[in-house]
């Protein structure tokens, strides 16, 4: 339990930075010109291939890319250019890699996921949590929304994450964004999803 509970807490602080801030493989990289979704211009996707963790999946090409590193887990950050001078936040999607062990499940993992999030975030309400599958990999999806921990923001964000374990490592996928503009960007986010691999 002490393992699951130290990823849950790694994985609210990179909820948290986003603020501050399925199953199919058959997308080749050569298709582009993809739709990224109502209110939206539409981009060419590009591939992105990581061999230190394991990840290829395509997204839109002129979205920055951020790598970070750390001792147990690393993770890559892609974030939208903001669409209107109403936006606040740029919309943006996070896939990070840890290690992990063989018992953990993705049962315990998201309990201890939402616990945290009830514990840590203000008004968290979750939303949606069920199995799916990304890739023919079994796959727990949680939806929630929370209000911003910033006062003088007031907002209320909405996140999903995707979590897959495969050969001791735990893949999350995660998209947040304000609750009003959450919808707006979901098809791009889903095209991601469906191109997503474990390449090891």
């Amino acid at each position: 339990m002490r393992i699951t509970l130290e990823l849950a807490l790694f994985f609210i602080p990179v909820m948290l930075s986003t603020v501050l801030l399925f199953p199919s493989n058959s997308l080749s990289t050569d298709k582009a010109a993809l739709s990224i979704g109502r209110n939206q211009n539409t981009s060419n996707f590009v591939s992105y291939q990581d061999a230190t963790l394991g990840i290829k999946l395509l997204y839109p090409e002129n979205w920055k890319k951020i790598l970070h590193h750390s001792a147990n887990n690393s993770r890559v950050e892609f974030i939208s250019p903001l669409q209107s001078q109403f936006e606040i936040f740029p919309p943006s999607f996070v896939v990070s890699v840890s290690n992990t062990s063989s018992n953990l499940t993705l049962d315990r993992l998201s309990k201890s996921i939402i616990d945290k999030g009830r514990q840590s975030m203000m008004d968290f309400i979750l939303l949606q949590s069920n199995i799916t599958e990304v890739g023919g990999t079994p796959a727990q999806k949680l939806i929630y929304t929370f209000i911003s921990p910033d006062p003088s923001l007031k907002l209320q964000f909405q996140t999903m994450d995707i979590m897959i374990t495969k050969s001791k490592r735990l893949y999350t996928i995660s998209y947040t964004e304000s609750r009003m503009q959450f919808n707006n960007y979901l098809p791009t986010i889903e095209q991601i999803v469906h191109s997503f691999e474990i390449t090891k």
